[in-house]
């Protein structure tokens, strides 16, 4: 029987993309608080984000985008 491979990515590098992201505040949280209390915040916005779009029906628009 095969044994199951795992990949997980660094955490240095996913702070990085975070920072490169277009979300400023996810920057500046992750200079001032522990990456877990960042990665809770973060799971926090995208779930009242979801909760908000599912409840008034919604279609989720990326900022700065051109239709």
């Amino acid at each position: 029987m095969a044994e199951e491979q795992s990949y997980t990515i660094p955490w240095d590098t996913i702070i990085e993309r975070w920072k490169r992201c277009a979300e400023p505040w996810l920057a500046r949280m992750l200079e001032t608080r522990p990456r877990m209390v960042v990665a809770v915040a973060l799971a926090n916005r995208m779930a009242r984000r979801l909760w908000a779009m599912l409840m008034t029906g919604q279609i989720y628009r990326i900022r700065g985008a051109v239709a």
